[in-house]
C-alpha cells in the first residue's frame, strides 16, 4: 500500500506521495522577490533555511483565487520548496492509481492519476516533474 497527503488548492483534492513531505506549516506570509516568476510568491525562512513559496494552484493551471492557509514543505532533487495550499486534509493509503485522462494542457502535465477514496477522486501530483518544471523556469 501507499500512502499520500492530501489537500485542497480551492475545491479540488490533490496529493503528494508521503514519503516527500518534510514539514506542514499554517500560512506564513512570504518576503515577495522582485522578477521572479508569476507562481512564486516569495520566500519564508524555516529554522534559517530559505526556502521558496510556490503557488501550486497558479503553476498547474488553476482559475482564479484561492484562500490559502496551509504550506507543504516538500524535498525533491535536493531542494526544499514550499507549496501554499488551501488545507491539508488527511493521509490516504491506496494499492491502485487510475491513470489520468489525455486531457490536461502542457501546464498541467503534472497529474500522475487519480485515486478514489471515499467518493472522491484526488489528483495524484508527480512531483518529481513538478520540481523540475519549477527549477526548468528559474
Amino acid at each position: 500500500m501507499s500512502k499520500s497527503l492530501v489537500f485542497k488548492c480551492g475545491e479540488y483534492n490533490f496529493s503528494f506521495e508521503i514519503s516527500c513531505i518534510k514539514e506542514i506549516k499554517g500560512w506564513i506570509e512570504p518576503t515577495l522577490l522582485p522578477s521572479s516568476e508569476k507562481y512564486i510568491e516569495g520566500i519564508i525562512n524555516i529554522r534559517g533555511s530559505v526556502i521558496p513559496v510556490v503557488d501550486l494552484f497558479d503553476i498547474i493551471g488553476g482559475k482564479g483565487d484561492i484562500i490559502k492557509k496551509a504550506l507543504i514543505i516538500v524535498s525533491c532533487r535536493e531542494k526544499f520548496i514550499a507549496f501554499s495550499v488551501s488545507s491539508v486534509s488527511d493521509i490516504v493509503e491506496y494499492s491502485k492509481i487510475k491513470s489520468s485522462p489525455n486531457i490536461f494542457s502542457e501546464k498541467i502535465n503534472v497529474i500522475y492519476g487519480i485515486i478514489e477514496s471515499d467518493e472522491r477522486s484526488i489528483f495524484s501530483i508527480n512531483l518529481l516533474k513538478l520540481v523540475e518544471k519549477i527549477i526548468v523556469n528559474e
